[in-house]
């Protein structure tokens, strides 16, 4: 009995050490490359895993039924992975709020479109691993700024021209300092409506206050007028410098070429889930 179960894993063992001599030697050159790949993905292991991989595939069927193609496999399942991964890490890393708090519309859009291309360029092996819904909430938070900001531009810029009619009727009553005194009080409650990210918001505050205290606890007199002037001025200076720093944020926004954009990218997303859907349908 012992010799005749020696006998059977002999043959078994000559019948394997037969079919591995067996192999091609295109078949031997293939394995010899993929046992040579790593377990874990890495950067710089791309070329030896698509030399392998290519390899691999140039054989014929038969060759292809002695090699062993495992880690090959494994390490593309690495490699898409890590691809989305990075986009994944890219749209979390996307802080909208960054953006509009220094009114960059444009930057913001351009940045997350670049988010889309790189989907867009990646194999879609890589889709099935990517939060899409991560994605579009973003988008969908920077279409609900572009119309947040709009309305905003429409209500700062009736406070502006308050402010402005507001100034102008203090020179008005320049000699009446408690009705100048009232008027500042106006002018603070609007300038407080005026969102905070516009930084010259408290120095313009700050010379309103310098004007309020000074025409309450005066009387108007000539020895006191130019000290009165001085702090119109200051009060007018850095109006003007308020005015001229909304300005320069709402001459860049555009909102009709934005939300084109934003529209576009949403466009792009589901061109993306289309090809998602193909490829599902071709795996099958």
């Amino acid at each position: 009995m012992k010799r005749k179960i020696f006998t059977t894993v002999s043959i078994l063992t000559a019948a394997i050490i037969c079919c591995t001599g067996c192999m091609s030697k295109e078949a031997k050159s293939a394995q010899k490359k993929i046992d040579s790949l790593p377990d874990s993905y890495y950067d710089g292991v791309l070329p030896a895993l698509e030399d392998a991989s290519k390899s691999y595939e140039e054989l014929s069927d038969e060759d292809k039924d002695q090699v062993k193609n495992n880690a090959v496999d494994s390490l593309y399942e690495q490699y898409y992975k890590s691809i989305a991964d990075e986009i994944n890490q890219k749209t979390n890393d996307f802080q909208i709020s960054g953006y509009i708090d220094d009114g960059k519309y444009a930057e913001c859009l351009n940045d997350f479109n670049e988010i889309i291309e790189s989907i867009k360029s990646a194999d879609p092996n890589c889709y099935e691993n990517i939060d899409f819904s991560a994605l579009r909430g973003k988008l969908s938070d920077i279409k609900s700024a572009l119309q947040d900001f709009a309305t905003e531009t429409s209500t700062v810029s009736t406070n502006v021209d308050s402010l402005r009619e507001q100034l102008e009727s203090m020179k008005d009553v320049y000699s009446n300092y408690k009705q100048i005194s009232s008027f500042c009080d106006s002018v603070i409650a609007v300038a407080n409506m005026v969102p905070d990210k516009y930084k010259s918001k408290e120095n313009f505050l700050s010379k309103v206050q310098d004007l309020k205290q000074f025409t309450s606890e005066n009387e108007f007199s000539d020895d006191n007028s130019d000290d009165f002037v001085n702090k119109y001025t200051a009060v007018a200076n850095t109006y003007n410098e308020l005015v001229s720093e909304i300005e320069d944020v709402y001459e860049s926004f555009d909102l009709d070429s934005f939300e084109s954009q934003a529209e576009q990218m949403s466009q792009n997303v589901d061109e993306i889930n289309k090809v998602i859907d193909a490829h599902n349908d071709a795996v099958k």
